[in-house]
């Protein structure tokens, strides 16, 4: 398409176009239920091993965080999402608590994505931050360059804005040396990942 004229392409139809956004909107669905594993395996890593450290709100404990400045306003994120949610285990917790946040447990289970990759790269670097991106194959500025691109990706899907064929403005770091096998090869032979190229791709 000349985009100065608004001119399409010869031999351009709106069925080809109408196939590409189907196509797109499936892209999207896909990645968006493999995010949401991704999403899941993180909080439950960062909750296992911080609350084992610093207790079940170490989200607060300002010893963790590099930034107090950032984790103001990563509370006050957690502050407004515990305030609306309408989850019932919140509303329980309401009604028999009067604690300014509940556990670690039920906190990051309403809290964004988003929220999460920021309390994360947040976190002074030190044995724990390590041991979580460990869990995952990855170095701890490795795996806090992949959650900011997961983050990305999963509003541009959320947002029902084009994937397919994207120049991604946040880019993954690509690890040389994975721990994983997963990371570096796919099952039974010596090529990479669809994981690793994919994020090869950006």
């Amino acid at each position: 398409m000349n985009k100065e004229n608004h001119q399409f392409k010869e031999g351009s139809t709106f069925d080809t176009a109408f196939k590409l956004y189907c196509f797109d909107r499936e892209l999207r669905l896909l990645v968006l239920r493999e995010i949401e594993k991704i999403e899941v395996a993180v909080r439950s890593q960062m909750n296992h091993l911080l609350a084992h450290y610093k207790g079940v709100h170490w989200f607060r404990d300002i010893t963790l965080f590099r930034d107090h400045d950032k984790l103001n306003a990563s509370l006050e994120k957690l502050r407004t999402d515990f305030d609306r949610s309408d989850e019932q285990f919140i509303q329980t917790f309401k009604e028999k608590y009067s604690d300014e946040f509940p556990p670690c447990w039920m906190m990051l289970e309403v809290t964004s994505f988003g929220t999460l990759s920021m309390i994360y790269e947040n976190l002074k670097p030190g044995k724990t931050k390590r041991r979580i991106a460990e869990q995952f194959g990855l170095d701890r500025k490795t795996f806090t360059s992949w959650l900011h691109t997961i983050v990305y990706i999963r509003n541009v899907c959320a947002h029902h804005n084009r994937l397919w064929n994207r120049t991604l403005s946040i880019r993954p770091r690509i690890p040389r040396t994975p721990q994983n096998q997963w990371l570096s090869q796919g099952p039974g032979n010596d090529k990479p990942s669809l994981c690793y190229r994919w994020l090869s791709t950006f």
